[in-house]
């Protein structure tokens, strides 16, 4: 199990190196006051702007519509062209992700 919290406005987990080809059982909680939602898509660091339908097609995983107190869980394997990519776990609800809500992780062999 990965345990994620969402907050006003952060992301943390306590793992953030991850390996391609292993099962990962995330277990995603908002202990903010407001809805959040959870993706895991490529850093978005130097891409621009982004339609949220594109960041969608882009995204591994997304669990939309997390209210406050409640948790989600999602199961993930990250495949084998995703190591050496700049992942992030982030929620891209308007002026979240600007706001903070992100954090890099890493996919190894």
């Amino acid at each position: 199990d990965v345990p994620v919290t969402l907050s006003d406005f952060k992301v943390s987990a306590p793992t953030t190196t991850f390996s391609a080809g292993t099962p990962y059982h995330f277990v995603v909680t908002n202990n903010g006051m407001m809805t959040h939602e959870f993706m895991i898509l490529p850093s978005m660091a130097g891409m621009g702007s982004m339609s949220m339908d594109d960041m969608h097609k882009q995204s591994l995983v997304m669990i939309d519509s997390i209210a406050p107190g409640e948790s989600k869980t999602v199961n993930v394997t990250f495949p084998p062209s995703s190591v050496g990519s700049s992942l992030e776990l982030a929620c891209h609800l308007p002026g979240h992700y600007e706001a903070g809500m992100k954090l890099p992780i890493t996919i190894n062999k």
